[in-house]
C-alpha cells in the first residue's frame, strides 16, 4: 500500500515543529534532537505514538505505516558506529564541515577547548553568565528581579535541566525556526530537555504563560473532526 502523500497545509504544519529538519510531498527528515528523544522515550517503554504526540506530532496524518518505518529506522541506526547522524550525502541535517562558518566549526571536547574559545570570542559574547573553570561551575545571574517562589523554583529547574540536557547532547547549533504560535513550540522545547511529568507542572505554566499561541496545539485550535457522510 502506498503511503499517503501530505498536503501543502499539513506540510506547513509539519514545518513548523522544530524536530523537522525537512518535509515534502512523500515523506520527511527528522533531527538528530528528536532521533535521539525518540530512542530514549522508546527505551523507558513509551509506544511510538505517544512519543510523536508529546513532541507535537499529528500521528493520524502521519498514518501508521511512517510511524512503524521510522520508529524501525531509528532503532537501526542506533546500533551503528556513528549513532543517530544522519550521514546521507546531501541530507538536510547537520552541515558539512566544508560548509561551516569559523564559529561553528571550532570543536570543543574538553573544559581547556572550552576556555580557549570563550577567550577568542570575548566573555561579553555571554553576558548574564560567569564561568568558574577553576571551581569548574557555570553561573546564571540575568535574572535581577524580586519574583516569586513559584518563579524562583520554575528557573532554578530550567537552569538544572538545561545543564542536564548540555552534558548528553552530541552537537548543538543556533539555527531557529520561525513560529506562528510562540506558546506551543517553546512547551514541545521544555519536553525535549526533560520538562515533562507534575513534577515540572508550575514550572511550565510559569514559562510559558507570557507567550503568544496555544500550548496544546500547533495550529492554535483544536482540529475538527468532520465525519464522513
Amino acid at each position: 500500500m502506498a503511503k499517503k502523500l501530505f498536503s501543502q497545509e499539513e506540510i506547513r504544519n509539519f514545518q513548523a515543529n522544530p524536530y523537522v529538519e525537512n518535509v515534502g510531498k512523500k515523506s520527511i527528515t527528522y533531527t538528530q534532537d528528536f532521533r535521539e528523544f525518540f530512542v530514549s522515550e522508546y527505551q523507558k517503554g513509551k509506544l511510538p505514538t505517544q512519543i510523536l504526540r508529546t513532541a507535537g506530532f499529528d500521528t493520524s496524518v502521519l498514518g501508521r505505516e511512517r510511524i512503524h518505518s521510522l520508529c524501525a529506522r531509528f532503532r537501526k541506526m542506533e546500533q551503528r558506529p556513528e549513532g543517530l547522524a544522519d550521514t546521507r550525502k546531501g541530507n538536510s541535517g547537520r552541515p558539512a564541515t566544508k560548509d561551516l562558518t569559523q564559529e561553528e566549526e571550532i570543536k570543543i571536547e574538553t573544559i581547556e577547548d572550552f576556555k580557549t574559545a570563550l577567550e577568542k570570542a570575548g566573555e561579553k559574547s555571554c553576558p548574564g553568565i560567569t564561568f568558574g573553570f577553576n571551581n569548574s561551575f557555570i553561573a546564571f545571574k540575568f535574572y535581577k528581579w524580586e519574583a516569586s517562589p513559584e518563579k524562583i523554583k520554575a528557573y532554578t529547574q530550567l537552569v538544572a535541566l538545561l545543564n542536564q540536557s548540555a552534558m548528553v547532547q552530541k552537537h548543538a547549533s543556533f539555527k531557529s525556526k520561525d513560529t506562528d504560535n510562540d506558546k506551543f513550540t517553546f512547551r514541545v522545547w521544555l519536553v525535549k530537555i526533560g520538562m515533562v511529568g507534575d513534577e515540572y507542572k508550575i514550572a511550565r505554566k510559569v514559562l510559558i504563560e507570557r507567550l503568544e499561541g496555544n500550548s496544546a496545539f500547533r495550529s492554535g485550535m483544536k482540529p475538527v473532526k468532520v465525519a464522513a457522510e
